[in-house]
């Protein structure tokens, strides 16, 4: 650039960068980029450029990169409560809840009105599974800033985790009242799954989607109105509700189904070769047991019966599996489906020591910790040398009902290939031939729960898990919906109910309009 459009381009920095974050916040990232990228070379230190670049990579998913740009801004401002705050959420968002937890500890030393610092602290608390002290946190924002629709929607989501059903629906009621046009605030309200939305609500839904056409809010609106519809048993219309969010956030996400039918291929062909330990005897302390399944499969009903025992705890759905197996790839150069065939004794024993450390305050206090993070059913031969302690329940489930179930789910995050009933059909398929020649090669150390035997003959095959879990019987784990423990997943209100066959056979109300999903597994079956 010669120096004569440099010194044009450095006139307009303040508008260049206000357009910046403006196409960043409207999802226009390669237009943001354009803008971006040339100033970064002329201005290496700029804060504010530092600061959009971040920015620019957090919403591109960059994660790497955006926690270096914001690294790279905290040290040119290492007294600013806002800086750690930045930094910290990109952490949360990578799920590194400890860095978070720092920079956000030391910004409130800082600024303790820092309201976004807390809103961030409440999101750290929460994944960390203190929910009581997220709720804290979180009610401190609403008080300096009740009409903080976000605020709001953590608020309802803490108190859903924690089983106060009424508390959550008013929270989410005051996110709406406070902006209204959001459908996050109306999906989160349908999401409670004891909430009915009424008539008045849905024409107000129905309105909303007729004046609002960005997709990325038109995504929770039509969840939202399909779950009303549904409620009225309407299945046809609310299939077509289902049907249209899904295909706008299909649009938004990336799957491919063949891609990662070749990689788990390669993972299972690797894992043919591998020395799996057996059952230790006895299975000493600390012992994780992993609970993976297809999502809606009650993987989160399975947690809730375990950690109702006296020896164990539920850990919820933990990131550090995928975590270091994407470090330790990083290290290598190369994905896991390539080096797990490679990996010594010693190495297998520094990976599981990584994962025992990080997990430390579950099993610190209980023998027994639950790890129920169902895309860990690709990471089983990992873990099962990793550690040799380790124990894995598989939750299966009539995959008519599962794959139905995932598809009507708006999830948060992940899961993309739940958004078209052909990906869905052909992911089940990859999850039950891995799980399959998993129980086949370890049956001592993988067991299967089926939901349907669970809920008709609840006491037997609870008692069989325990047994399988080398656990005593523990007559709380009957009374499961008792218990008093936070859950942060969608089943939140169902896991606080008795066991009852409703949701058995669901799939039949949708019989007409899922033909797709019905024919990919019954080819996939043959």
């Amino acid at each position: 650039m010669d120096p004569s459009s440099q010194q044009v381009s450095l006139s307009r920095l303040p508008e260049q960068l206000v357009e910046a974050r403006q196409l960043i916040t409207r999802s226009q990232l390669p237009a943001a980029a354009g803008i971006l990228q040339p100033l970064r070379e002329l201005l290496p230190e700029h804060e504010q450029l530092i600061q959009l670049w971040g920015m620019l990579k957090q919403h591109q998913g960059n994660l790497l990169e955006a926690i270096a740009a914001y690294n790279h801004r905290l040290q040119l401002l290492p007294d600013s409560a806002s800086a750690m705050n930045d930094l910290a959420a990109v952490y949360i968002q990578a799920g590194e809840s400890d860095e978070a937890l720092d920079l956000l500890q030391q910004a409130l030393r800082l600024q303790p009105d820092n309201h976004q610092a807390r809103f961030n602290l409440a999101r750290v608390l929460k994944a960390r599974g203190d929910m009581k002290g997220a709720l804290t946190e979180i009610e401190q924002v609403i008080q300096l800033q009740p009409e903080l629709f976000g605020a709001r929607i953590l608020a309802g989501d803490i108190n859903k985790a924690l089983g106060s059903l009424p508390a959550a629906e008013r929270q989410f009621r005051a996110a709406i009242d406070s902006n209204p046009e959001h459908g996050a605030g109306w999906w989160s309200l349908s999401n409670t799954k004891t909430t009915q939305l009424s008539d008045a609500d849905l024409e107000r839904i129905r309105g909303l989607l007729a004046a609002d056409t960005r997709p990325e809010n038109a995504v929770y609106l039509h969840f939202a109105l399909a779950k009303g519809l549904e409620d009225r048993r309407d299945y046809a219309a609310a299939f077509e509700q289902f049907r249209a969010g899904n295909r706008i956030r299909k649009q938004q996400g990336q799957w491919d189904a063949a891609r990662f039918h070749q990689w788990l291929g390669k993972i299972i062909d690797t894992s043919r070769n591998l020395p799996v330990p057996d059952r230790s005897k006895p299975l000493n302390p600390p012992r994780p047991i992993f609970i993976v399944s297809l999502p809606r499969s009650g993987s989160t009903l399975t947690e809730q019966i375990l950690a109702s025992h006296s020896q164990v705890a539920g850990a919820d759905e933990l990131p550090y599996i995928q975590q270091i197996i994407g470090a330790e790839s990083r290290r290598r150069g190369q994905d896991f489906s390539h080096w797990m065939g490679q990996v010594t004794t010693e190495e297998w024993h520094r990976l599981g020591q990584q994962y025992l450390d990080q997990t430390e305050r579950w099993w610190r206090s209980s023998p027994v910790f639950c790890d129920k993070l169902p895309g860990n059913f690709t990471h089983l031969g990992l873990i099962l040398n990793m550690l040799p302690n380790a124990l894995v329940v598989i939750c299966r489930r009539d995959p008519r009902d599962a794959c139905l179930s995932c598809y009507r789910q708006l999830f948060v995050r992940g899961q993309n290939f739940s958004y078209d009933l052909a990906d869905l059909a052909r992911y089940y398929q990859d999850f039950d031939h891995a799980c399959n020649f998993w129980q086949q090669r370890s049956p001592e150390r993988v067991y299967s729960l089926i939901y349907e035997d669970l809920v008709t003959d609840t006491e037997v095959q609870i008692r069989r898990l325990l047994d399988f879990c080398a656990l005593e019987w523990d007559p709380a784990c009957l009374a499961f919906h008792a218990s008093d423990r936070a859950v942060a997943t969608a089943s939140a209100a169902q896991v606080r109910q008795p066991i009852h066959r409703g949701n058995i056979g669901f799939w039949k109300n949708y019989q007409p309009y899922i033909g797709e999903l019905l024919d990919g597994l019954t080819a996939g079956s043959g």
